[in-house]
C-alpha cells in the first residue's frame, strides 16, 4: 500500500477504475434492484387487494376502489421513490375484474455507470372473480311485430351460455315466448341468466303463415329460427352470433331516443339498407332497441328496413345471489 500510495504514473487507475465500476455495480446493482423488487411487491400486493375488493364490492362503485387503489399504490410506492405510478382496472367479462399496475423506480447508483439503465418499470396485474351472479332485465318497454307481414313471427327471450354450445340445448335455456304478430298475449317472466349467461333473443318465423293460425306450430310448414347467442367483447359490449345479417341494435340513453329519427329520436329507417350494430356497452339504466328483418338478406324477397320486429328492453343489470370471490391470476 505504501508503493501503491506513492506511485505517481497513473499505471494503477485503470484497474482502479474497473475495480471500483464493478463494485459499484454489485452494490449499486444490489440497492436499486432490491428497491425495484421492493416496488414490484407494493404493486402486486396493491393490485390483488384492489381485484378483490371491486369483485366483492356493487358494480356501480368498482372505478371509486380503484381510484382509492391508485391513491394507496402511489403513497406506498413514494417508499422506493416510485414515479409515474398507473392503475386501472376493468370488468373483462361478467365475472372478471382485473388490474393492471406499472410505475418508474429511478435508479441511484447505477446511473453513474455508463450504459447501465437510469430506471426500471415493473408491472403488475391481478384478475379476480366473482360466482353466482345473475343477469336480470326488465320486461320489454316495447314489443311490436308487424301485424301486416305475410310471416308468422314470434319474439323469444333466453339465456345463452357459450360454454354449453356443444350440448344438446347448444347452452340455450329458459326459452320464453314474449311476442308474435298473429295478436297473441303472453303472460311472462323474464329470464334470469346464471353466471357465464347473457339474455338473447330467438326469432321464429313460418313463411306465409300469419293469417293462416293451423301453420303456426305446422312441423311441414317452412319455418326458420334465428338466435342472437348474445355473448359479449372484452369492453363489455353485447355481440350478436345470428349468423344472418337480421337485426339491428341501437342503445338509447332514454326510452325518448327510441324513436326513429323522423319522430326525433335516434333509430334509423329506411329500405334496402345494411342495419346498424351497437358497440357500446349496454349499461343499467339504458335501452336497448333490436329491429328485426323476418327474412335475412339472401333467403327469399326482404326488403331489408329492419323494422319487421321492433323490441325495445331495458339493459340487464347483474344481481349477485350469492357471492364466492377469488384471485384467478
Amino acid at each position: 500500500m505504501k508503493t501503491f500510495w506513492k506511485r505517481s504514473d497513473g499505471g494503477v487507475a485503470i484497474p482502479f477504475t474497473l475495480i471500483f465500476i464493478a463494485t459499484l455495480m454489485i452494490s449499486g446493482g444490489a440497492l436499486d434492484y432490491g428497491r425495484a423488487i421492493h416496488l414490484a411487491t407494493i404493486l402486486q400486493t396493491t393490485a390483488d387487494s384492489a381485484a378483490l375488493n371491486v369483485a366483492s364490492a356493487d358494480k356501480a362503485i368498482w372505478s371509486d376502489l380503484v381510484a382509492q387503489a391508485h391513491v394507496e399504490a402511489d403513497q406506498r410506492g413514494q417508499s422506493v421513490g416510485a414515479e409515474k405510478v398507473a392503475f386501472s382496472g376493468n370488468w373483462i367479462s361478467a365475472t372478471d375484474f382485473q388490474i393492471t399496475a406499472s410505475a418508474d423506480v429511478p435508479f441511484v447508483l447505477l446511473v453513474a455507470v455508463p450504459g447501465m439503465p437510469s430506471k426500471a418499470t415493473v408491472t403488475a396485474s391481478a384478475v379476480a372473480r366473482t360466482n353466482t351472479v345473475a343477469n336480470v332485465s326488465a320486461p320489454p318497454s316495447m314489443a311490436q311485430l308487424d301485424p301486416e307481414a305475410g310471416d308468422y313471427n314470434q319474439i323469444y327471450v333466453y339465456c345463452f351460455d357459450a360454454g354449453r354450445a356443444g350440448e344438446p340445448d347448444k347452452g340455450r335455456s329458459q326459452m320464453t315466448v314474449i311476442a308474435d304478430n298473429g295478436g297473441s298475449t303472453y303472460a311472462f317472466s323474464m329470464p334470469t341468466c346464471k353466471e357465464n349467461e347473457s339474455i338473447s333473443y330467438r326469432l321464429h318465423n313460418v313463411r306465409n303463415a300469419r293469417a293462416n293460425k293451423s301453420k303456426w306450430n305446422d312441423p311441414s310448414a317452412e319455418q326458420y329460427d334465428y338466435y342472437t347467442d348474445t355473448t359479449f367483447d372484452l369492453k363489455g359490449a353485447q355481440v350478436y352470433n345470428t349468423g344472418h345479417q337480421i337485426v339491428e341494435t341501437v342503445l338509447c340513453d332514454d326510452l325518448t331516443e327510441c324513436k326513429p329519427k323522423s319522430q326525433g329520436g335516434i333509430l334509423p329507417s329506411g329500405k334496402n339498407r345494411t342495419p346498424q350494430t351497437e358497440t357500446q356497452v349496454c349499461e343499467p339504466g339504458k335501452f336497448m332497441y333490436y329491429g328485426w328483418e323476418d327474412r335475412p338478406p339472401g333467403l327469399g324477397w326482404t326488403d331489408t328496413d329492419y323494422d319487421d320486429i321492433r323490441v325495445i328492453v331495458s339493459c340487464p343489470t347483474t344481481v349477485v345471489k350469492a357471492r364466492n370471490v377469488r384471485l384467478i391470476r
